[in-house]
C-alpha cells in the first residue's frame, strides 16, 4: 500500500480529503464508495517494438542535436533498446529522408567525433562522410 493510498484508507478520510483540493476530491469520489478506499493500479502501455533501424535515427537526432560524439549516440541506442526490452546490434545502413547512410564501425578514428560532423542530416544538412551515394541503374534507351 502506498503512502498515497495509506492516507486516504477509510471511509471518513474522504469527506476530509474532499475539502482539500478540486483534484484530490475528484481522485476521492472516483474511488469512494462509502467504506474503504482500493489502490488504483495503472495500466500498462502497449507499444510497438520499434525496429533497430529507427531506434538508430532517433538516438542520432538526440546525440547530434545535443552535441554528443558518436561513442554516447551508440549509448543512447543501446539505452533505448533495453527500454523497449530488445538487443538489437547497431545497423550497418541507416536510411533518412531517402539517403542512406553507413553506420561507422566499431574501432573507427571518427568514434569520438561529434555525430552532427559525421551526420550532418540532423542539423538538417545533407551529405557527410558517411553518405552512400546510389547512382540509378542505367535504362534501357527504348
Amino acid at each position: 500500500m502506498s503512502a498515497r493510498s495509506a492516507r486516504r484508507s477509510t471511509a471518513g478520510d474522504c469527506a476530509e480529503i474532499a475539502d482539500t483540493s478540486p483534484r484530490r476530491a475528484s481522485d476521492v469520489r472516483k474511488g469512494c464508495d462509502g467504506t474503504e478506499l482500493t489502490e488504483v493500479k495503472r495500466e500498462e502501455k502497449n507499444t510497438s517494438v520499434k525496429s533497430a533501424e529507427d531506434l538508430m535515427v532517433s538516438a542520432l537526432y538526440m546525440a547530434g542535436r545535443s552535441g554528443r560524439t558518436w561513442r554516447q549516440c551508440v549509448g543512447i541506442f543501446k539505452s533505448k533498446c533495453e527500454k523497449q526490452g530488445t538487443s538489437h546490434r547497431v545497423p550497418r545502413v541507416v536510411t533518412v529522408g531517402g539517403h542512406r547512410y553507413e553506420m561507422i564501425r566499431y574501432g573507427s578514428d571518427d568514434a569520438n567525433r561529434r555525430v552532427s560532423v559525421l551526420y550532418p542530416f540532423v542539423n538538417g544538412q545533407h551529405g557527410g562522410d558517411y553518405l552512400i551515394e546510389e547512382t540509378a541503374p542505367a535504362e534501357a534507351p527504348y
